[in-house]
């Protein structure tokens, strides 16, 4: 391990950037309740601050050619390195490029109404040849699908994310449960054999949700047919100039069905049970060139594993 220290950089230039997006929805009229759209998006940044990393600053020192800022301090006996100074610097251009898909679906029966949603991500290209390590591969220049840093693969720049959920309401029950897709990645790993660096590729993962909801909202009654001087929700009845039934504000209710505790304790309270990572699933293995001290993508998972929670709302 080599000590590293990264300084300002009092040259650096600010940071410009461009945009596109466009994208379409389509909801058919043949299959109501369905909603498709499709979002493209395309973003470019240049003069890029960022820091590189200690193996460029290395090279670069070997070819003579170190930036403002960087420094190899070594052993002035030995000639061991005893720290690697590195820099802000403004690196070359950078360019995302990919698309949004959402499809929603929802449908009422006698059973109560279904809605499914689905909305996943798929990243194209993540350009960026001014941070890339030569052993990328044959086309180093697009780090989609690959690690965020060959030393750690602490993260991944994934091609596809996706969620999708399926619901269903019936009398104040509402059950949700949740699937969860993130891709995998290529990173580099120690051969211990000889030393060098090999592909490996960090799976991808499915995970499964469930949450279920009851409001306790539903057991307060509802009148049908309201009698002046006792009706719902602190309004008062009476007959409109057309002869109809109309409510007005008033200070006097009565509500005959629940006693005063029971309405104020039912109404905006609800109960809510659910499991995250149903299926009690682990994170993929990563430690780049065993760098990677939890053996994970740290910034995407956690070691929670599987789940259990239980929540009590109570609105007023």
């Amino acid at each position: 391990e080599t000590n590293t220290l990264v300084q300002s950089n009092k040259n650096l230039q600010p940071e410009d950037s461009r945009s596109f997006s466009a994208g379409f929805v389509y909801t058919p009229k043949y299959v109501p309740g369905l909603n498709m759209s499709v979002d493209f998006w395309d973003t470019e940044r240049t003069g890029i601050v960022a820091v590189p990393t200690a193996q460029q600053v290395l090279e670069r020192e070997a070819m003579g050619g170190l930036l403002p800022g960087e420094a190899v301090e070594r052993d002035p006996n030995t000639h061991q390195i005893n720290r690697i100074l590195l820099s802000n610097q403004n690196f070359a251009s950078q360019e995302a490029r990919g698309y949004d898909f959402t499809l929603q679906y929802q449908k009422q029966t006698p059973w109560g109404t279904f809605t499914s949603l689905t909305q996943a991500t798929y990243l194209d290209e993540f350009l960026f040849p001014g941070f890339i390590e030569p052993e990328f591969g044959p086309n180093p220049g697009n780090l989609a699908g690959r690690t965020t840093d060959p030393a750690t693969s602490n993260e991944g720049w994934y091609k596809w994310k996706g969620t999708s959920q399926l619901d269903w309401n019936w009398n104040h029950f509402d059950v949700i449960g949740t699937a969860r897709y993130i891709d995998g990645f290529h990173e580099f790993i120690l051969n211990p054999f000889n030393d060098h660096l090999k592909e490996h590729y960090v799976s991808q993962t499915w995970t499964f949700d469930i949450q279920a909801t009851y409001d306790f909202t539903g057991l307060v009654p509802v009148e049908n047919k309201p009698v002046p001087g006792y009706s719902k929700d602190a309004k008062e009845v009476a007959r409109g100039k057309d002869g109809s039934i109309t409510e007005k504000a008033s200070a006097q209710t009565s509500n005959y069905a629940l006693s005063d505790w029971r309405r104020i304790l039912l109404d905006g309270t609800s109960i809510t049970v659910g499991c995250n990572n149903i299926f009690d699933r682990d994170p993929p293995a990563a430690n780049g060139e065993v760098g990677n001290g939890q053996n994970y993508p740290g910034f995407t998972y956690d070691a929670t594993n599987r789940f259990w929670y239980a929540r009590l709302t109570k609105k007023f």
